[in-house]
């Protein structure tokens, strides 16, 4: 029964994944939403700014949404990282972090 599930689980990611390519915003949110907390904590250490953090995700999420035919279901939380992780890695951290005050 638990190799069943596990075909159940693939089918249904596949499932959301197409429905996503297409434009069903429910269905994207469906794979999103079990690696939000992650990729909004990455988004977090990255900026040290819950607000910071809450804007990272947002863009990151948009980007990964008007990607998504670029890429299946097993890529989205590495995907989305990346896409959070590159401009502060490619010199626009003062975008995301806020100056220091004091």
């Amino acid at each position: 029964m638990v190799v069943r599930a596990a075909d159940d689980d693939l089918g249904l990611e596949r499932s959301l994944v197409a429905a996503a390519r297409i434009g069903d915003p429910v269905a994207f949110e469906s794979l999103v939403e079990p690696h939000r907390r992650g990729l909004h904590l990455h988004c977090y250490r990255m900026t040290g700014s819950l607000t910071d953090a809450d804007d990272m995700l947002q863009e990151s999420l948009l980007k990964a949404w008007r990607r998504i035919d670029t890429f299946g279901y097993q890529y989205l939380p590495q995907r989305v990282g990346h896409a959070s992780t590159a401009p502060i890695l490619g010199g626009a951290a003062m975008v995301w972090r806020r100056p220091a005050t004091g």
